[in-house]
């Protein structure tokens, strides 16, 4: 039997699909165009038997950015990574480059929970060696270039403008990406990844998930033949979500307990005792 995969998106599902779907473009019961082609995307780069489910918040609190409202949005979200944990899944991927509530959750799940920027610095270690990373908006720049520090990697990235972003708004183009057509978006990314290079990156990291999965579905996984590499964020997740899932069947490896760690966890009744009494 093979691997049972979550990915927990933190939005509410009727702000992605809602006026958006492709009647019958994902098969006979339309779906929310991120949540189809996400679907496809996980069915090319995960292995044959690795089952990927998705699920969204119930509420969304309105920001992924504002440390308050990220943080009355995490709760319900790491909740849901519990109940994932209880129902047999065998790792949870955060569908977000902010990955949010991915630190929290560590601390109460046994299972692996991976952030996709997380992921994308892991294997961007094993296939270049000087880094800039692109989003999509500059209000997740602070959370990257923090991301960036809590991992230890400064060093590996370029030194003027680290962590860009596109120069107008790409959801549009993105999502005719999704949809087969990703002559503009690839335009629009080209222009900022080529300034990356300029400055000294020989690969390129795009943790967005639907962002970076644009392009490598397109095929595109170099920079307009320059050999610098792209790292998608949402394939490097799903495979990381794999790899630590089959080291904890198969050596009984998982997160530390250790007393001097945040992820030490605690008695699951201390746990179910704060949701009761703090009603999140």
């Amino acid at each position: 039997m093979g691997l049972r995969i979550l990915v927990m998106h933190p939005l509410i599902k009727d702000d992605i699909s809602a006026d958006n779907d492709i009647a019958g473009g994902w098969g006979e019961r339309p779906m929310g165009w991120l949540e189809g082609s996400m679907q496809k995307h996980a069915k090319r780069v995960c292995r044959p038997d690795t089952e990927v489910t998705q699920w969204f918040v119930d509420k969304y609190s309105g920001s992924l950015q504002n440390l308050y409202l990220a943080t009355v949005n995490n709760l319900p979200l790491v909740n849901k990574i519990i109940k994932a944990e209880e129902e047999g899944y065998d790792a949870v991927v955060v569908g977000c480059h902010a990955d949010c509530g991915v630190q929290i959750a560590r601390a109460v799940v046994h299972i692996p929970v991976i952030g996709p920027t997380e992921a994308t610095l892991a294997v961007a270690n094993f296939i270049g060696e000087k880094f800039a990373m692109i989003t999509i908006r500059p209000q997740y720049l602070r959370l990257l270039e923090f991301n960036i520090r809590l991992f230890g990697l400064e060093d590996r990235f370029i030194k003027h403008r680290p962590v860009r972003w596109l120069e107008r708004w790409l959801w549009p183009d993105m999502m005719d990406a999704h949809h087969g057509k990703p002559e503009k978006f690839i335009a629009l990314f080209e222009k900022t990844a080529l300034e990356c290079i300029r400055d000294g990156a020989d690969t390129i990291l795009v943790p967005g998930f639907p962002f970076g999965s644009a392009l490598s579905m397109a095929g595109y996984t170099e920079v307009a033949n320059t050999g610098a590499a792209i790292v998608d964020g949402a394939a490097a997740a799903f495979k990381m979500a794999e790899i630590l899932a089959d080291l904890r069947h198969s050596i009984g490896l998982a997160r530390t307990r250790f007393q001097g760690s945040q992820y030490q966890g605690f008695p699951r009744e201390f746990v179910d005792r704060a949701v009761r009494e703090f009603c999140f």
